[in-house]
């Protein structure tokens, strides 16, 4: 081996050993960030073990494996949300990471699913299943999906619409909310403060309550 592969070796391995120091400082900083607003707020904090969320998961997202970080159980009647950070992986292929938020029961029971994201407007060419639903300014800002248009339609009734376009105009980045079953699922990869964190949690609280 010349000195030059020793050099380019010994780089590489100090580069993996730093990137992987910066990865240990970030999650022991979320999970002391996270710790303190739960405290702050009274809710209780399960760290990666949760006895309910992963099934929950589970069962809306047979194909998905989640790993689970800094789950929060939020008390937010008539029944408990959960807030928590995730790493997602589609089979064998990770495939995103950031902070959702899951609230439930909803009063309807959505089937298929419906799926809500800001509107990119040369991506959504490529969006399948996409459906024209609400009104025009809700229109020009998001994206809708579903098999049914109809169902589409009965979820973002008025005050849907209103809630989503109030946080849209408060936060705009890039979020994904789904509505399935009797659960309402938000998450975000660009949720990154306690400020961020509260403007998510309460949207899918507020999501969940105005679903008729």
């Amino acid at each position: 081996m010349t000195n030059l592969e020793i050099i380019v070796m010994s780089a590489f391995a100090a580069l993996v050993l730093l990137a992987a120091f910066f990865a240990f400082r970030q999650a022991r900083n979320e999970k002391t960030a996270v710790q303190r607003y739960a405290a702050l707020k009274g809710w209780t904090y399960f760290g990666s073990d949760h006895p309910s969320l992963p099934g929950v998961l589970r069962e809306m997202y047979p194909d998905t494996r989640y790993d689970l970080f800094n789950v929060v159980q939020i008390a937010w009647p008539p029944q408990s949300m959960f807030f928590f950070q995730y790493r997602q992986r589609l089979r064998a292929r990770s495939t995103s990471n950031g902070f959702g938020c899951i609230a439930e029961p909803t009063a309807r029971f959505v089937e298929p699913p419906v799926q809500i994201s800001p509107r990119v407007p040369v991506l959504e060419e490529l969006v399948g299943d996409k459906v024209e639903v609400g009104s025009e300014e809700f229109r020009k800002h998001f994206t809708v999906t579903c098999d049914q248009r109809g169902m589409a339609h009965t979820v973002l009734n008025e005050n849907v619409q209103t809630i989503l376009l109030k946080h849209y105009a408060q936060a705009d980045y890039y979020l994904n909310i789904e509505i399935t079953g009797n659960r309402v699922k938000v998450s975000s990869f660009w949720a990154r403060n306690q400020t961020e964190w509260e403007r998510l949690i309460n949207l899918t609280g507020n999501l969940r309550d105005a679903i008729q």
